[in-house]
């Protein structure tokens, strides 16, 4: 069975991505927002290099990082709504969580934090999407 591995993903000064493993203190990623950057991928990277630096160094890696693991990640509200703004602008959020776009603009600025109803209707909206996205086809 593989091991879940928390990352968690936080968006600072409105401008930078923030990745961090908290299993690996140190092991952190920091990177300005663009539509051409993927999460996992620098994320599983950062991981990788991390972890072989420490086996270089003959320093001990935590036991969940033996064997099988899978990364999971955690976004603050703000990081969330600015990483998939470049799949969903915030009009399409508003009509996926029936949450107001301003509103959703002051959530992904950092201005507002979202009432944890809030939160779940972001989710939930995403979820509905992934699910009609799973059942369609194109022919």
């Amino acid at each position: 069975m593989k091991k879940t591995i928390t990352v968690k993903v936080s968006f600072e000064e409105r401008k930078n991505f923030l990745i961090r493993v908290p299993l690996l203190p140190g092991c952190v990623a920091a990177f300005i927002k663009n539509n051409e950057m993927n999460i996992n991928e620098i994320a599983e990277k950062m991981v990788e290099e991390y972890l072989k630096d420490l086996r270089k160094n003959k320093i001990e890696i935590p036991e969940e990082f033996n064997g099988e693991y899978v990364l999971e990640y955690v976004y603050t509200t703000e990081a969330y709504l600015n990483y998939f703004d470049r799949f969903l602008p915030k009009s399409s959020f508003a009509l996926l969580t029936g949450i107001n776009e301003n509103q959703l603009w002051y959530y992904s600025s950092g201005l507002r934090q979202p009432r944890k109803d809030q939160k779940e209707r972001i989710i939930s909206g995403m979820n509905n999407l992934e699910k009609a996205l799973e059942r369609s086809t194109i022919i």
